[in-house]
């Protein structure tokens, strides 16, 4: 399906025609691997559920470094470009997926019979509400992107840098925003089994200590992000392109500071959605969710673009990051009350 509508779902994305024929290139193996992404994703998180979130670690990480290792092999050794970049992510993906499949004959929680294995309607029924925020929250980011790709595309051009270095710093700016919001995952995939556990145990008191640790830690990993991307940006856009790019650098550090200013208040949503998501609340996982990108920063960037340009696009990251912020705290001080009013937590 991608592969039929691919050059017009590039085009809907932003490409413009000069990043066009490069996108079309890398995109097309990337749709290759795709099922093994996918498979990746539900195979970690079941792997998790059985006890060993370190086994999913590993995994997730021999297949980053493959990644990483075989990305400037071949695209400087070899030449391949962006298609060698490509394939590497690839090769990473499924030497990730053959990790996953080994682990089968060592499940300790988790049994394959023919009773279990057959489709229920209930359980599936209970595994989609709990799985929509955050297959919800895939399909908001992916709108955001396309969104905001565009912003880039159609106001970069009417400033100095054109369309092209708009939309090529955004995506790098994305590239490393991705691994700072990997890092959310990481903590609220990990902590939500522990409070899933407790909850259902009754033993509330644990749930929030768990809670108010991951936002301790949250709060450490965004303010680490926001001041890399705040001291260093000009150092982060040198690893994308040579010294001589000066405008495209320039460029970079104004859209990295600027969209990335409130950036150390992003874990408390992420970790909050997770919380509500644990125990059972996927209505309120759900609206924390789409709060930053559906709710916020979508509107905010048509709006604001549509007054001050290139400026107002990227200023409506750090509202929204803000407005998601607020909206997630008054959810959970709301819980807390309701909690302390059933005596959960005397």
């Amino acid at each position: 399906m991608g592969n039929l509508f691919l050059e017009k779902l590039l085009l809907l994305c932003g490409a413009t025609k000069t990043i066009l024929p490069v996108a079309l290139q890398y995109t097309r193996i990337i749709l290759f691997g795709l099922p093994f992404m996918i498979f990746n994703v539900a195979f970690t998180a079941i792997i998790r559920s059985d006890g060993n979130p370190q086994y999913t670690m590993r995994a997730m990480m021999i297949g980053a470094a493959i990644n990483i290792v075989l990305d400037p092999v071949f695209i400087f050794y070899f030449h391949m470009g962006v298609q060698g970049a490509a394939i590497a992510t690839i090769l990473g993906q499924i030497v990730s997926g053959i990790i996953c499949i080994c682990y089968i004959p060592h499940f300790q929680n988790i049994t394959f019979q023919k009773d279990t294995v057959l489709l229920d309607i209930n359980t599936a029924i209970m595994i989609l509400s709990l799985g929509i925020p955050s297959f919800i929250t895939q399909i908001a980011t992916a709108c955001t992107q396309i969104v905001m790709n565009n912003m880039m595309r159609i106001y970069g051009a009417a400033t100095i840098y054109g369309s092209d270095i708009a939309l090529s710093c955004y995506g790098t700016m994305m590239k490393v925003y991705q691994i700072a919001h990997a890092m959310f995952v990481g903590v609220s995939s990990g902590t939500q089994p522990i409070n899933g556990f407790n909850y259902g145990a009754k033993q509330y008191q644990r749930v929030k200590q768990t809670y108010s640790t991951a936002i301790i830690i949250a709060f450490v990993i965004s303010t680490s992000w926001w001041l890399i991307y705040q001291i260093f940006p000009a150092q982060i856009a040198r690893l994308f392109v040579n010294h001589e790019e000066t405008q495209y650098i320039l460029f970079a550090v104004y859209c990295y500071r600027f969209y990335m200013m409130a950036f150390f208040v992003y874990g408390l949503p992420a970790v909050t959605a997770s919380f509500f998501q644990a125990i059972g609340k996927p209505i309120n996982a759900l609206a924390i969710s789409v709060s930053r990108q559906i709710l916020f920063l979508i509107p905010l960037a048509i709006f604001l673009s549509s007054h001050y340009g290139l400026n107002g696009a990227l200023l409506a990251a750090p509202i929204a990051d803000i407005l998601a912020f607020l909206f997630a705290m008054v959810l959970i001080v709301y819980e807390w009350k309701k909690w302390n009013e059933k005596g959960f937590l005397s």
